[in-house]
């Protein structure tokens, strides 16, 4: 799985223009290399990401400089310093659905009653008397995906089979 810091970490190296860690850059510094980066990054084929993609990858950056670890007091997502960089991918956000670049999202079909019942046979999913915290964790999961596929989806995601 390729994880936002390797994923940067890779385009980092494969750059020349800043050679100062992002972890030790300014917020001047840094917004300047995004401007770039967010321009320049692109999927493994090539291909340009998806609007939801490149904001996430955004976010995880964020996420990244955050934690004491890093420890930067401010956030590349909200802060003024950082509304450059941000234009910069809005823009390319909008140019790449406005030149239809970025596919739409795909949804999945629904789950039907037969593949939630061979979800119980595997033992995927299991009664809410388990004493097991692993497969209560897995059932509850599986039924909030399920729930949020009713509020968040146009009518629910599973089918009454």
């Amino acid at each position: 799985m390729l994880t936002t810091t390797s994923f940067t970490t890779e385009w980092f190296q494969s750059q020349s223009k800043f050679i100062i860690p992002i972890e030790e850059m300014t917020k001047e510094e840094l917004n300047q290399c995004l401007k770039i980066f967010y321009a320049a990054v692109r999927q493994k084929d090539g291909k340009d990401f998806k609007v939801s993609s490149l904001r996430s990858i955004r976010a995880a950056i964020d996420r990244y400089l955050r934690p004491p670890a890093v420890n930067k007091p401010w956030s590349i997502v909200g802060d003024k310093e950082f509304n450059t960089a941000n234009k910069v991918l809005n823009a390319i956000c909008k140019k790449n659905t406005k030149e239809g670049k970025v596919s739409s999202v795909v949804h999945k079909q629904p789950i039907t009653s037969e593949q939630v019942q061979c979800l119980f046979q595997a033992g995927q999913l299991g009664g809410c008397d388990t004493n097991e915290p692993a497969q209560l964790l897995r059932t509850t999961g599986g039924f909030d995906l399920q729930v949020a596929g009713c509020r968040l989806g146009a009518g629910c995601r599973l089918s009454a089979g």
